[in-house]
């Protein structure tokens, strides 16, 4: 499944947090990870391209909280598809085995 489907299902979900979380969600989502990871296969997204992906932004003049928030939404994504239907091992995301 692609990432676009993946976060479609996941902001479809959020409908119980509150109206200008989901505003945030959704923009982090349309302004910054769509254009980017939206047509990749969630299987394909690697520990090595996400934060390269989140430093270019800070590079290129993006706030670091805007950049974070890009990547927790990201995470969030991930971390739901990872869940609700087990394509991917681990998130590439997430932290350390502990």
């Amino acid at each position: 499944m692609s990432a676009s489907g993946v976060a479609a299902d996941w902001l479809n979900s959020r409908g119980l947090v509150k109206r200008r979380t989901r505003e945030s969600d959704e923009s982090s989502w349309r302004n910054y990870v769509r254009a980017r990871f939206g047509d990749w296969p969630v299987a394909a997204l690697t520990a090595a391209e996400v934060p390269a992906w989140a430093g270019a932004w800070v590079g290129h003049g993006l706030a670091p909280a805007t950049a974070t928030y890009a990547l927790a939404t990201l995470r969030s994504i991930l971390a739901a598809d990872r869940v609700g239907s087990n394509l991917i091992r681990a998130c590439p995301l997430s932290r350390a085995s502990r």
